[in-house]
């Protein structure tokens, strides 16, 4: 969800991002981190469907996936080649969402994760991406005459409010609101009790 939460803050204002974080001078970076920031909102799935494999004792089946991938990140660096750096960038971020009902078919296909179960699992960080890049992107112009800093601190909160409105209209999605408050009281709790532990 963290993911979910901040990439489309990252890639509706990727320009931005780059000249607060590097300088003006790197502004043509910008819309290529825009493009692999797709590419990020994967990365998580991508690590976590390893996992399966691993508790399941399935090592042979996951060298034979990283066989696969490794097949499709040389093919996917050499379409984009013609079209340059973005059409790199792009070809890169396109593949993951190629070969991503290949992976989940390979890991449900046995065991007791199931293909469905996957992509259930992934359902409500999709909703929430795809309802923050949609909300980020339709008041960027209204955003776009504020001072970049001032500018991702509006997004993030606008990200926030789009996500905690999605998420609430589920049963998980209030579950995961729950959780995260617990989390908030807990680490907050932390450094009030070590406070109490110093002064004794």
């Amino acid at each position: 969800l963290v993911t979910a939460v901040l990439v489309p803050i990252l890639i509706v204002n990727a320009s931005t991002v780059i000249r607060v974080v590097l300088g003006p001078s790197w502004a043509a970076a910008g819309p290529l981190f825009g493009v692999l920031g797709f590419a990020a909102l994967l990365l998580p799935v991508w690590n976590a469907i390893g996992w399966v494999f691993i508790s399941q004792n399935r090592t042979r089946e996951l060298l034979h996936w990283h066989a696969l991938d490794l097949v499709f990140k040389v093919a996917s660096v050499f379409a984009g080649v013609p079209w340059g750096m973005m059409g790199i960038a792009v070809a890169v971020s396109v593949r993951y969402y190629v070969q991503l009902p290949i992976l989940f078919w390979l890991a449900g296909r046995r065991g007791a994760v199931r293909t469905g179960e996957l992509y259930r699992a992934v359902s409500l960080p999709a909703c929430v991406a795809v309802s923050s890049l949609a909300g980020l992107t339709l008041i960027s112009r209204v955003l776009a005459d504020f001072p970049d800093v001032v500018r991702l601190l509006l997004a993030g909160l606008a990200a926030l409010a789009i996500s905690g409105c999605v998420l609430w209209l589920t049963r998980e999605g209030r579950r995961a609101l729950g959780e995260i408050r617990e989390l908030g009281r807990a680490l907050l709790r932390r450094p009030q009790a070590a406070f109490s532990a110093s002064s004794v």
